[in-house]
């Protein structure tokens, strides 16, 4: 098992642009243009090892939390489990926390959107204390970058037109890749 395709969105085959979408299409040309996102992808795809037994497809609906009794974390749906690279399976919960940041409806500059992304730094926090031992955080962060490409990639599979929130995804995912290093003070610092 290789790398998450998604490392190779920049670099489509024939085959592969005959049966995309005009939105996916789009969605390719501009991360094509965005440097940012196309070093950080190849820099991805060239460090991808099988380093742990990870779920494969680690996400926020794919884990329930019973809060009755003892609190417990439960990972379900391992159809996509088996050797993988433990950063991007941390990387995959980041990418959705940073998601919840991105598309946030109000600009950076305001209160509520640097409380978001406080509140998005204090969830990856919690996440990396539980989870992240063993674990590269830069890795892990730059990870969280390709889930946001992955996530826009999956929005625009099927559509026309590209989702609203198609730059936000990838504004956030540059910020993983180029500025993570906020992110990855915020996580590790107490």
């Amino acid at each position: 098992m290789g790398p998450p395709w998604v490392t190779r969105i920049h670099r489509p085959t024939p085959r592969r642009l005959s049966w995309s979408s005009a939105a996916l299409i789009h969605l390719v040309r501009l991360v094509q243009a965005n440097p940012t996102l196309t070093s950080g992808l190849d820099a991805l795809a060239g460090s991808w090892t099988a380093d742990a037994f990870v779920h494969g497809d680690l996400r926020m609906a794919n884990i329930l939390v019973r809060n009755a009794g003892a609190p417990a974390v439960v990972l379900v749906d391992w159809e996509a489990g088996g050797p993988g690279h433990a950063a991007a399976d941390l990387g995959a919960v980041i990418g959705e926390i940073l998601l919840g940041w991105a598309i946030h409806p109000v600009s950076p500059g305001q209160r509520a959107a640097r409380s978001a992304f406080r509140l998005a730094c204090h969830q990856i926090r919690a996440l990396w204390t539980a989870y992240g031992d063993g674990v590269d955080a830069d890795s892990a962060v730059r990870w969280g970058g390709a889930r946001l490409v992955q996530t826009a990639a999956e929005a625009c599979q099927h559509e026309l037109f590209p989702p609203p929130s198609l730059d936000a995804m990838l504004h956030a995912a540059a910020f993983a890749f180029e500025d993570g290093g906020t992110l990855v003070r915020q996580m590790t610092s107490p």
